[in-house]
């Protein structure tokens, strides 16, 4: 009989299998137990484990580690499982990935088959309005901080000193007014930036947009290092 254990995570895969194995010498203390690595021998090993158990012990506990991924193995499949699958020994089969074909003969002949893949962690989309947010809660620290990770993460100086200017306006014009309809502001956006009132002055509201501005002409015209200059405008704050 055989059990298979397969998949790209290696360690997960690998663990899985000792502990099975482990199991199965519990159960069966006096069973001959056999290791067949892939060393150019190994598909010979198989065979002969397959066809005849111990002198003094029926059932043989047989740990087949990657041995048809080596060079030639896999043209021996189709004759070697069924021979694996009818024997009175325990076979435990220890793969990697395996392609569709493969899967399937070890799906047909195993009595039991595992796989475990690495499960790749989704890379979360940096959240450029987390700057503006920062801003607004004249939290400089955060703020270089996310800026840092905005230029790790891909984002332009450009493109983040844009964000910071569209929170810079919807600061000054909030500042200037009672109610969002008299910016043009999306209620959410003007009830976000009036909360700015209450960690700077209207004048240091109205001066940060000319600032933004100001920076950016500099880079254009006079040279200026845009990403330096960003970091130096976000800890003046």
């Amino acid at each position: 009989m055989i059990y298979t254990f397969f998949g790209t995570d290696e360690q997960k895969t690998r663990a899985k299998a000792h502990t099975f194995i482990d199991a199965l010498k519990k159960k069966r203390p006096d069973a001959p137990f056999f290791l067949v690595k892939s060393d150019g021998n190994s598909i010979v090993q198989l065979e002969e484990l397959s066809q005849g158990a111990g002198l003094f012990y029926e059932k043989q506990i047989v740990f087949a580690d990657h041995v048809f991924g080596e060079d030639g193995a896999k043209e021996y499949m189709k004759t070697l499982l069924p021979m694996m699958k009818n024997s009175d020994s325990v076979f435990v089969v220890l793969e990697g990935k395996l392609l569709a074909p493969e899967k399937k003969l070890f799906e047909k002949y195993s009595l039991e088959v595992k796989e475990f893949e690495v499960v790749e962690k989704k890379k979360t989309e940096f959240n450029v309005f987390a700057l503006g947010d920062a801003l607004i809660s004249q939290d400089k620290i955060k703020l270089w901080s996310l800026y840092l990770e905005a230029i790790e993460e891909g984002k332009t100086p450009e493109e983040i000193q844009g964000t910071l200017m569209w929170q810079a306006k919807s600061m000054a014009l909030a500042a200037k007014a009672k109610y969002a309809g008299e910016t043009g502001l999306k209620p959410f956006v003007f009830s976000k930036a009036k909360n700015a009132g209450a960690r700077y002055t209207k004048t240091e509201m109205e001066q940060l947009p000319w600032s933004l501005t100001e920076m950016l002409h500099a880079s254009r015209l006079e040279g200026e290092d845009l990403s330096v200059a960003m970091e130096r405008w976000v800890l003046s704050l």
